[in-house]
């Protein structure tokens, strides 16, 4: 499509008819249409499941059970989403989230291992059972994890249960 001089979240609303698309979203790409699914329990597939933590206080904690398939394919089935809880106070949350499922990998986000005062997040919540280890970000431009997931979004390899209403949201209305 040729470029249409009100820019492309004009054409995508009013051409295209997709409301909610806005100057500045993140994840143009998601479309809840074909990355949104029914909810669906994965264990027992032999994937890899993975239990991933983004941290927060005021903004919600955000934490989220994923599995990828055989063929790559990335998909988000459970979520627990919470504010204003200390690290403690998740873990009954994230027991719950995990139970009967083989988390193979454990990745929490960096403000959660580089604590300078205290005890890190991070091992407050190991040592309650769980596995977590950080990752890292990129301090200037946009973050490798976003362009990742903006790939597998286009490619159609990154799918979201309808249950996980918080993550869908995000997704929509991600800015930049």
């Amino acid at each position: 499509r040729a470029q249409h001089p009100k820019g492309s979240a004009w054409v995508r609303r009013f051409l295209d008819g997709c409301w909610d698309a806005f100057e500045g979203q993140v994840f143009t790409e998601f479309d809840p249409d074909q990355h949104v699914v029914d909810p669906y329990d994965y264990r027992g597939r032999g994937w890899t499941n993975l239990l991933l933590l983004d941290w927060g206080f005021r903004e919600p904690v955000a934490a989220l059970v994923m599995s990828i398939d055989h063929d790559g394919g990335f998909w988000v089935w459970r979520e627990h989403r919470a504010c204003e809880l200390s690290p403690v106070e998740h873990v009954p949350y994230l027991r719950y989230l995990t139970e009967g499922i083989e988390t193979h990998v454990q990745l929490i986000d960096p403000a959660a291992v580089d604590q300078s005062d205290g005890v890190a997040i991070r091992d407050q919540l190991n040592l309650h059972g769980f596995r977590f280890t950080g990752w890292h970000k990129r301090k200037h431009g946009p973050d490798g994890s976003l362009i990742f997931l903006k790939q597998l979004i286009w490619q159609g390899k990154f799918h979201v249960t309808r249950n996980c209403a918080g993550l869908i949201e995000e997704l929509k209305n991600a800015r930049w």
